[in-house]
């Protein structure tokens, strides 16, 4: 009897110590909360990041991505997760595409008893994005031209390719043109003329035209015909530049004298100008020379224009020399009264 009582107590103390483990048992799978993507759609190289969030009544473990490729869900990711709440997030970096690309995925999770959840399905589009090639024909990069090719019928040519949306991402050509001039053979085949021989002829006038400008002389179109002879020399047509080289020389040796000699006309003007300018002054000084007020300043005490007068005879003080002289011959000029002896010496009259 005491031993079945020993044996009873000892289970239920053995019930009481496991009860807290039993409390603990994962017996709930994960379950998932909020979940998405931050974009819809992106381009090849572009990154959308896919998150969801999960929560566990003991303990998480890990999480994993997977897609949909080829009708079979294969993992791309798998990260550890801990606590009993915790954010899965995984950034995907798009590929490059021939064309527009459906991405289907889903987050999975699980617990530390290996019970699991996954989010519902979502998709994104990854656009195609053409893209010019890296050369066009004969291997000339887009944006850049070939050489100008040879000189054909007065033109030189090359052709430039380009690439863009305007060309739907495509080599397009076009072909630019320039003037030239077909180089002559080194000597001409009818007179004979070699370059030791225009060159010669070409010095030759180029002194005459230095002598004729020395001389003062009018050397524009001997000027323009030696420019027209280096250009011949430098096409390598030397019996157009000797041609010319000899127009030149003419040219200079009957050039005409350049207008010239002293400015005499100049002068004159200048001469006259000045006249008239010294004639307008002392006009302008003789009208302001006007008669004396009829009243006398004073009386005069000795003589009056050299001449005795009666003492009650009007004068006028010269403030110019001093003298005393009579009203006819008293005249005022810039507030002061001058006899006309010295409005003479001054040229006012």
């Amino acid at each position: 009897m005491m031993a079945l009582r020993n044996a009873l107590l000892a289970i239920a103390v053995l019930a009481i110590l496991a009860a807290p483990a039993l409390a603990q048992a994962d017996v709930y799978p994960p379950v998932a909360g909020d979940y998405g993507q931050d974009k819809s759609t992106i381009l090849p190289g572009e990154t959308v990041k896919l998150y969801a969030y999960f929560t566990d009544d003991v303990q998480l473990s890990k999480t994993w991505l997977q897609f949909l490729k080829d009708g079979t869900w294969t993992t791309a990711e798998m990260h550890d997760l801990s606590g009993t709440g915790s954010w899965a997030i995984f950034n995907y970096t798009a590929p490059a595409v021939s064309s527009n690309l459906s991405v289907s995925w889903t987050i999975y999770a699980n617990d530390t008893s290996g019970r699991y959840i996954a989010t519902a399905q979502k998709t994104f589009v990854v656009f195609f994005k053409p893209s010019c090639p890296s050369s066009c024909p004969g291997g000339i990069n887009p944006g850049q031209c070939t050489d100008w090719s040879e000189c054909d019928e007065g033109l030189h040519y090359k052709i430039c390719y380009s690439c863009g949306e305007g060309t739907n991402f495509s080599c397009a050509q076009s072909t630019e043109n320039r003037t030239c001039n077909v180089a002559p053979p080194p000597a001409n085949e009818t007179t004979g003329t070699t370059a030791s021989q225009a060159l010669a002829a070409i010095n030759d006038a180029k002194g005459a035209v230095d002598a004729a400008k020395a001389a003062g002389k009018d050397t524009a179109e001997a000027d323009s015909a030696l420019s027209a002879a280096y250009d011949y020399y430098d096409e390598n047509n030397f019996e157009a530049a000797k041609s010319s080289a000899d127009e030149a020389a003419s040219a200079a040796s009957s050039a005409a004298e350049l207008p010239g000699g002293f400015p005499w006309l100049w002068v004159i003007g200048v001469i006259i100008a000045a006249a008239s300018a010294t004639y307008l002054y002392f006009h302008y000084q003789k009208r302001m020379v006007k008669k004396v007020r009829t009243e006398p300043e004073e009386k005069a005490k000795r003589n009056v224009c050299g001449i005795d007068q009666e003492p009650l005879t009007y004068g006028y003080k010269c403030d110019e020399c001093g003298k005393t002289v009579c009203f006819k011959h008293a005249r005022t000029f810039k507030d002061k009264i001058y006899c006309t002896e010295c409005l003479k010496k001054k040229g006012l009259m």
